[in-house]
């Protein structure tokens, strides 16, 4: 994000590109680790093995695909391309701690991070919807259908009938 502040506007896109690459070495860099037995960490609510590592393979290809695709519409995107790159690699991290979550607690925790980042992605959009009263009310609205999910009675306080 940092780099977005001295990156002139028709060099937006590359971001998109660097995260993808940047990304791309990190899943060839997976494929050097050995998860033949089962490493724990934070108590054994971190878990590292091979069906974690396959996850995250399948998650860090999904993430460098996105990012190529958004970085061929970042043209339409006037401003905030940059957290629009960040809450796509904040949901992976989500998800990479979801595809190792051995504890409950963990797995709450990754979602709550995945669903706040999709429900920004989702509702978040600056250039599609004008003013932020609208914003706001698109926002609860979409919130309010999905009742059954972890975010709308959790952390984001919506108003939850179940």
């Amino acid at each position: 994000m940092l780099l977005d502040l001295w990156t002139p506007v028709e060099k937006k896109r590359d971001l998109g590109y660097l995260a993808a690459g940047l990304l791309g070495l990190i899943l060839i860099g997976s494929f050097k680790l050995d998860a033949s037995t089962a490493e724990y960490a934070f108590g054994k609510m971190y878990v590292f093995d091979g069906l974690a590592l396959y996850f995250k393979r399948f998650f860090l290809l999904s993430a460098v695909i996105v990012l190529i695709m958004s970085a061929e519409f970042a043209d339409r995107i006037e401003a905030g391309i940059s957290e629009f790159y960040a809450l796509i690699l904040f949901a992976l991290a989500g998800m990479m701690f979801a595809a190792s979550a051995n504890d409950f607690s963990l797995l709450f925790v990754s979602m709550e991070l995945i669903t706040v980042t999709f429900y920004i992605l989702r509702c978040g959009r600056r250039m599609f919807i004008k003013g932020r009263r609208r914003r706001r009310r698109h926002f609860w609205r979409w919130g309010r259908r999905r009742r059954g999910s972890f975010c709308c009675c959790g952390c984001c306080s919506t108003r939850c009938r179940t």
